[in-house]
């Protein structure tokens, strides 16, 4: 009877020791969640679903096209709504024979995803090394990214894009990056240059072919969206 108690003592105590442990996990799990989730929180973002298909779309919409005439872009417009598990969706894509350009909006409740990426593949391959050839086209992500994006920490410089494209010549750097936040829910925040990359053939025309071989040299801006009211 002894070793009997003995025993079940010993077994709750592990039984204990186990729910602790446990209980330890999920409070270090469920504070983690209310710190990632602070960073979404205060972008403010609060766009219903229907406003950010019925206002929202149409505004980054009419901002691309305004972007286009004002930086002299001519180039195909592949526009794309989309639905995902509820999440309402825009992908645009803006291409020619010399540049690609992705931009992506999303509404995922808690807060509103944008990235925009630039691939510019020039007429040859000294047309990378050459700036003012696609100056107006970082321009023109660099100002839609101001436009639609939460904290593009640009009360520090008003063109990221270009400083580390500067910084990537004057260093002799194929990649260059200013990453400033990242979490659980949102991922990584900030923006990232690459000069004179293969690895972005499947997006030359929109073609979607990864066989393509083709240098670029590749802008970035990962973050999430701001509300515009």
């Amino acid at each position: 009877m002894k070793i009997f108690k003995i025993v079940a003592t010993v077994v709750l105590g592990i039984i204990l020791v186990h729910l602790f442990f446990i209980g330890v996990f999920f409070a270090i799990v469920g504070f983690e969640s209310r710190e990632d989730a602070k960073y979404a929180k205060a972008s403010g973002w609060n766009c219903s679903q229907e406003e950010f298909c019925g206002e929202y779309i149409a505004l980054y919409k009419a901002k691309i096209q305004e972007l286009r005439i004002l930086c002299g872009i001519d180039c195909n417009v592949d526009i794309k709504q989309s639905n995902s598990d509820g999440n309402n969706i825009l992908s645009v894509n803006l291409y020619n024979d010399e540049f690609t350009i992705v931009a992506y909006f999303a509404n995922f409740g808690m807060y509103g995803d944008y990235s925009v990426d630039l691939y510019y593949y020039g007429i040859n391959s000294a047309d990378l090394d050459d700036y003012e050839k696609y100056r107006n086209l970082v321009d023109f992500i660099n100002e839609l990214t101001m436009y639609a994006a939460y904290d593009t920490k640009t009360e520090e410089n008003c063109n990221h894009f270009a400083k580390l494209h500067y910084e990537c010549i004057q260093q002799e750097l194929k990649n260059n990056s200013y990453m400033y936040h990242f979490d659980h829910i949102v991922g990584d925040v900030g923006y990232s240059v690459g000069l004179k990359k293969d690895n972005y053939g499947y997006y030359y025309k929109m073609q979607k072919n990864s066989s393509v071989n083709i240098l670029a040299n590749s802008f970035s801006f990962k973050g999430i969206l701001k509300p515009l009211s």
